[in-house]
């Protein structure tokens, strides 16, 4: 039996009964479901209501402003986003430019260039060898993580904000699972988590700031997770526990591949794994081996929140807070969210019983 999500979840392909697609499609398929908002008629969900809304442990989907949390403000504070060709960093964002953050780059086309166009002669050398030392490794590999000041983020903001034609933008740089416990005070402050996560043994938070398109491959997180996107978009598949230990044991059964689904390894962002776990998790035939699957898939723009209970599987994607725009021409673009981890649902905190 599938499981259903409450208040959530509708078919995608132009609201054909489930039973139809079933008949139609061939076998092995992937089905997408609509993860939906909670009523839109709620306007600021309270803790008692957010411990409500959390019970049976399913994935919930808050709009804009109803977790009682104004990321536009930050938006505005942090960057001048009503630049012909893309946002770039405010005065403000400016001044802790040598806060040491954790990057993801994958190598593209464009990164020789931009790396020329630095004037911060340090950053420069930084980019540098990370690229002479991937060029010169013993796998080929088009990936790689490194510690570097944010003033590297912001060069390439302003950089971006230059190039007319979105292709000759840098792209896929990554500030990705970078603690904010270790940002300086005054950024801590601006995205101090929302009162209902405040309550609930908040151990661990992420900012996650980048130049589409980005991507967060499958995993899992042992505790309950609220992500909330603060400019630009993301679309986010999500898969109930059993079915997607399934889809990630059957991908590491494929490439005889033994990596663990808790930990963000370099082998789950460049080679094989790479392709198979991201053809899995987002093409309608996902892997034969893993069987009929039933996945969830829901689209964050700027404000919205996703709250994730513990073990249900996940993969994101950045996109364009246009919907109109291709995948091509909003190559580049700002995208930031921040997440919080927490150790106990509020329905266990209250001591109800869960799924």
């Amino acid at each position: 039996m599938r499981p259903t999500l409450r208040l959530l979840s509708r078919p995608l392909a132009g609201q054909v009964p489930e039973s139809v697609l079933q008949r139609s499609l061939p076998e092995k398929r992937n089905f997408i479901r609509t993860l939906e908002p909670i009523r839109r008629s709620v306007e600021v969900v309270t803790p008692a209501e957010f411990s409500e809304y959390t019970r049976d442990e399913k994935p919930l989907v808050f709009k804009q402003k109803q977790i009682g949390w104004e990321g536009s403000r930050l938006t505005q504070k942090w960057f001048i986003t009503k630049h012909e060709h893309g946002a770039h960093a405010s005065t403000y964002l400016n001044s802790f430019g040598n806060t040491l953050v954790t990057y993801e780059l994958t190598l593209t086309r464009n990164v020789g260039r931009f790396t020329h166009s630095l004037e911060r002669g340090d950053i420069r050398e930084i980019l540098s060898r990370f690229v002479v030392e991937n060029s010169y490794a013993n796998k080929p590999s088009h990936f790689i993580r490194f510690q570097a000041p944010l003033d590297l983020f912001l060069a390439a903001l302003d950089y971006n904000s230059k190039q007319e034609i979105p292709a000759n933008r840098l792209s896929s740089l990554y500030i990705a699972q970078s603690s904010i416990a270790d940002l300086p005070a005054s950024l801590r402050e601006d995205i101090a988590p929302p009162p209902l996560v405040d309550t609930n043994g908040i151990y661990s938070s992420s900012i996650w700031m980048g130049l589409t398109p980005t991507y967060t491959p499958l995993h899992r997180d042992p505790n309950p997770n609220l992500f909330r996107q603060l400019h630009g978009s993301k679309v986010v598949r999500i898969i109930p526990k059993k079915s997607g230990h399934g889809v990630f044991a059957a991908v590491q059964a494929s490439i005889r591949g033994s990596a663990n689904s808790r930990l963000r390894g370099e082998e789950m962002m460049d080679g094989p794994e790479k392709d198979v776990l991201h053809d899995a998790v987002w093409t309608d035939e996902g892997n034969p081996k893993a069987g009929e699957r039933t996945f969830y898939e829901a689209r964050l723009d700027a404000g919205d929140a996703l709250y994730l209970p513990s073990g249900w599987w996940h993969s994101l994607k950045s996109t364009s807070a246009d919907r109109g725009k291709s995948e091509a021409a909003s190559e580049g673009e700002l995208n930031c969210s921040v997440n919080w981890w927490f150790r106990s649902s509020p329905a266990k905190k209250e001591g109800r019983g869960t799924l």
